[in-house]
């Protein structure tokens, strides 16, 4: 029934070989350790999957070609400390890769490299595991969710690629670091965190996606932070439940910016630019203080929905230093939206407490470079001039544009 079996062996290698047609599993390791399955080809095996790891210890899957199975790639019953990597699992009935199942622990799990595509459920699934690495994936036009995780514990999400799925990235009942990933093109959800307490969701790319860019719903809460959220077609942020923290985050041309359904979630120090409407708030006690609107004088009327505590907000003023200088001499002249501003008095703002999105970008005209991006809130740049007399320098940043005379 199996194409290779290993039982209860150790310091085995499982190296180039061809596994097709079989009616069970193609390579299956039970209660095994220090196993090295790599460079196989494994195709078409009718049972529960292409290369499966049950209860087995210190398992490496490497460089292997998987299609057309039923899982790809299965681990689980209390395997522990598995490496998968650079594998491709694409094509295959359920899922590409599955790491853990509902009656036990898998701990320790390192998925990385990997191409899981066109599968017909999801790319990469994880359910009831312990710390968890998935890191550096393609996972992509696979039917269900690229990546998916469930009661999967302490894990981390970082640096994968999710693009045309039906949803992206997935989160139940998980604690999760999900970082620096590109969420793209996504039929629904580009990234849904459901009752996933404490997960923190930052520096990710989402974009294009169908429905909304990233969902929180169900109980507990999570940070999303640093993240790009962009051309979304419903929400770039919907908020279903209460005390999550929303910083930092560059919230652009989507549907709307951030739908909010719930009590006490903060929006503070992001940048809400060029949505069809920047906020709708049905829940209560919305704190979006801080914020960056597109200009120093926003039209709240036209850019939110519903109660909404929004001042003071973030005010761009430009200054040069030295005011006086001259012919071929330079003169530093900075932009800083380190500046709260309730709709009568200017205030200074410590950007230790927060800043607008750090590489927002800012047009320059006058004898000066064109362009330049926000660091800690301010961006600068170096006006020289050869010639007497009075010069004007212009800022513009998104709806806002202020000239220094």
């Amino acid at each position: 029934k199996n194409g290779i079996t290993l039982d209860t062996s150790s310091n085995t290698a499982i190296v180039n070989n061809t596994a097709y047609n079989n009616t069970n599993r193609g390579i299956y390791l039970s209660s095994s350790s220090n196993s090295n399955v790599s460079n196989n080809i494994i195709c078409n095996s009718l049972g529960n999957g292409g290369i499966i790891s049950a209860t087995s210890i210190n398992s490496y899957i490497f460089n292997n070609t998987i299609t057309q199975n039923v899982d790809g790639i299965y681990v689980y019953a209390n395997s522990l400390n598995t490496t998968i990597l650079n594998n491709m699992v694409r094509n295959n009935v359920n899922n590409g890769i599955v790491v853990g199942d509902t009656a036990s622990s898998t701990v320790n799990n390192t998925i990385a490299y990997n191409t899981a595509n066109n599968n017909i459920y999801q790319g990469i699934r994880l359910i009831n595991t312990v710390n968890s690495i998935i890191t550096n994936n393609t996972a992509s036009n696979n039917k269900d969710n690229g990546i998916a995780l469930l009661t999967a514990l302490n894990s981390t999400i970082t640096n994968n690629t999710v693009s045309n799925n039906v949803n992206g990235i997935n989160l139940a009942s998980s604690t999760t670091n999900v970082t620096n990933n590109n969420v793209s093109n996504n039929k629904g959800t580009g990234i849904t965190s459901t009752s996933s307490s404490n997960s923190n969701i930052t520096n990710d790319t989402v974009s294009n996606n169908t429905q909304n860019g990233i969902t929180v719903t169900g109980t507990g809460s999570s940070t999303l932070k640093n993240n790009t959220v962009s051309s979304n077609t419903l929400s770039g942020v919907r908020l279903e439940n209460s005390g999550n923290y929303v910083n930092n985050n560059s919230i652009v041309n989507n549907g709307v910016g951030i739908s909010i359904y719930a009590a006490n979630n903060t929006l503070k120090y992001n940048r809400i630019y060029q949505n069809n409407l920047g906020l709708n708030n049905t829940g209560s006690n919305a704190n979006a203080m801080y914020n960056w609107w597109g200009s120093n004088n926003p039209n709240f009327t036209s850019l939110i929905t519903g109660v909404v505590n929004y001042s003071p907000w973030l005010y761009m003023i430009i200054t040069a230093d030295p005011m006086s200088i001259n012919k071929t001499e330079p003169s530093l002249v900075t932009v800083s939206f380190n500046n709260l501003y309730d709709g009568s008095t200017v205030m200074g703002l410590d950007p230790a407490l927060g800043h607008i999105p750090d590489d927002v970008l800012v047009s320059w005209t006058g004898t000066i470079n064109p362009t330049s991006k926000t660091l800690n809130g301010i961006a600068t740049s170096i006006f020289t001039t050869t010639t007497s007399g009075m010069r004007n320098i212009t800022a513009t940043t998104d709806n806002q544009q202020f000239t220094y005379y």
